[in-house]
Parts: structure tokens; sequence; C-alpha cells
């Protein structure tokens, strides 16, 4: 049976994230969901991401920040042996309350375009100068849409049965380390441990992912 490797980066990043990454015995398939922000939840947009996947094969499934949630509702769609998520959350209960509360007061509807440029410079000022590159060719527009997906977001009900591994970073700012309950943590990593921290990553790949 093949084997694909299906990748899907963050709200502000592109499949630039993993060029660091070596995936070594899968098919790999990049999805971008950047035209996807119109929708009206995460579900949907995973939904409308399954119909670009083959229709047979063993997928596996590596997500990053908001990939990682767009990776567990994909799970919820298609037969998936592994998932691995990389700087994300798997539950409500992780996200920061902060944006729970500018949802659920619709203050996300009113934030200026200066409060999203702040949103891109901060994400990127641990990072390299890829990470910076990638956020700066996503509008604001975008930004505040997938900042309400996520906020809004409900978890489909059968996530508690997937074979899934969590890498995070000890320095994370955007979804901090006491909020998550991660298999492996990244000590001094930021949000885009891809990029600042390839080789820890690499050696969790090469045990959780290519001996499977």
């Amino acid at each position: 049976m093949k084997k694909y490797l299906v990748l899907i980066p963050g709200m502000l990043s592109d499949q630039r994230l993993f060029s660091q990454l070596e995936f070594k015995e899968y098919e790999v398939i990049h999805l971008k969901y950047d035209h996807l922000f119109f929708l009206n939840s995460i579900q949907d947009i995973a939904l409308e991401l399954s119909k670009k996947l083959p229709k047979e094969g063993g997928f596996f499934i590596i997500g990053s920040s908001l990939g990682a949630v767009i990776a567990l509702e994909l799970s919820e769609i298609i037969r998936c042996q592994k998932i691995l998520l990389i700087a994300g959350i798997k539950s409500r209960k992780e996200l920061p309350l902060l944006l729970k509360l500018a949802y659920s007061l619709k203050i996300i509807n009113i934030l200026p375009d200066v409060f999203f440029s702040f949103i891109k410079k901060n994400q990127c000022k641990s990072a390299v100068d890829l990470s910076i590159e990638m956020a700066s060719n996503k509008t604001n527009i975008y930004i505040k849409a997938s900042l309400k997906l996520l906020a809004k977001w409900q978890p489909s009900a059968k996530q508690n049965n997937l074979n899934l591994c969590h890498i995070h970073g000890t320095s994370d700012t955007v979804f901090p380390l006491k909020l998550v309950s991660p298999n492996y943590k990244i000590k001094g990593a930021g949000h885009y441990l891809c990029l600042t921290h390839s080789k820890e990553i690499q050696k969790i790949l090469d045990l959780e992912l290519f001996n499977s």
C-alpha cells in the first residue's frame, strides 16, 4: 500500500515551513488552505482539503499550529494511520483564554489592521528570516478570518481514539506550554520550531513516523 505524508502548515506559513525536514519512504502531499478561509468552520476546510487526496493509500499527517487543528479534523474524514502535531493544540481547553474571549465578545470583528500586523511580527520575532517572509504574504483579512475559525472550533467527538503524537516548544508564546500536554517538549523552541529546531524535530519524525 502506498504511503502518503500529508503536510499542513500554520496560519502564517506555507510549505516552506517543512523545508528543513526529510520525509523518506513517503510520497509527500502539501495542502494549502489560504483560499478556504471564507468557509464556516475548520471542519468545512478539512472536508474541502480531503477532496485533494488520493482515494486509497496509507495516510500520515503532520500539521503545525492551525494546520494541526485542521489535521485533527481531516483525520475524521480519511483513514489516517498517524497524526503528528507540531506547535498546535488538541482541544478547546488548550486555546488561549484571550482568543476565546476575543471571539465570544466579538472583539475580533472590530480589531484594527495594525493589530494583525502586530501578530505577524510577534509570531516571527524569534524565528528565522523565512518565517517573516512567509507571514508577510498573508493578508489581514485572512488572519482575522482564520482566528475566528480557530476561536469557535468545536472538535469532533472521536479524537480520543487517534494515534497521535504532539511536539511543542517550551518557549511557544502562541500556544503556551502550560496550556498543552505534548508528548515531546523541545527546550527553548518557540512557535516556528520546524525551522529553528529542525534537527530535534527530525529525530522525533524518524522515531514516530518512519518506524510506523
